[in-house]
């Protein structure tokens, strides 16, 4: 049956109150973009790609840098970045599971468009220096991409507070279900949709928007934060 206008309404509103548990959680502000996708895997490989096509392709800046604890998804698409012409750079970790500064710092030249970072290792539980890497890009002018998947609900994080340009994170580690995931982006950061055709999230994500995936990462979210 075909919805009122009092029932679409609603219904947005529902939406809008669900958005709100996810910028909640991660502190972000009502003018950062939040995109909601079928996964982490995802939202990590829409920010590797929008970057791609707004500074290797448009500016030249074609080197990208992640530490040696990434997860599959950003390690691989960097890969499929290198087949396109790009180049990844591994930033070492220090035998406490830290990432280098010092090193990192060297690698950061003006060809680097981002550094792609882990909050913490699903697997050591070492929490990465964020807030220092994150000044290190400002003075660089290098682009900042945070995976806090592993992170969210059990370390502090406000997104708004931070010179993080991208932040992403998985349902799944939040007890949601597994086909849910989100990334949030700084107001005017380039971001492009990974995914075309079809119904949209504004531009940002097209495909089936999977309403009870969504709901249960907004109530995941809720009790997380």
């Amino acid at each position: 049956p075909y919805l009122t206008e009092r029932q679409i309404g609603q219904d947005l509103s529902t939406l809008e109150m669900r958005y709100r548990s996810l910028y909640d959680l991660v502190g972000a502000r009502a003018e950062d973009v939040c995109v909601f996708t079928s996964s982490g895997a995802e939202a990590v490989n829409q920010v590797l790609w929008s970057v791609f096509l707004h500074k290797a392709k448009k500016e030249g800046k074609c080197h990208f840098v992640a530490s040696s604890l990434e997860d599959a998804p950003t390690l691989q698409m960097l890969q499929r970045l290198e087949e396109l012409g790009c180049f990844a750079k591994i930033a070492p970790v220090k035998k406490n599971g830290g990432i280098d500064l010092e090193k990192l710092s060297l690698l950061l030249n003006p060809k680097v468009a981002l550094v792609s970072v882990t909050m913490a290792d699903g697997l050591t539980g070492v929490l990465q220096p964020i807030a220092e890497i994150a000044e290190l890009c400002k003075q660089k002018g290098v682009l900042l991409h945070v995976d806090a998947s592993y992170a969210l609900g059990k370390a502090y994080l406000n997104f708004s507070n931070t010179d993080i340009d991208y932040l992403s994170f998985s349902g799944e580690r939040l007890h949601a279900l597994k086909n849910s995931g989100a990334l949030f982006v700084k107001a005017g950061r380039p971001l492009s949709p990974f995914i075309v055709g079809g119904p949209d999230q504004a531009g940002l994500r097209r495909g089936a928007f999977e309403r009870p995936a969504f709901m249960a990462l907004s109530a995941a979210a809720s009790q997380a934060e």
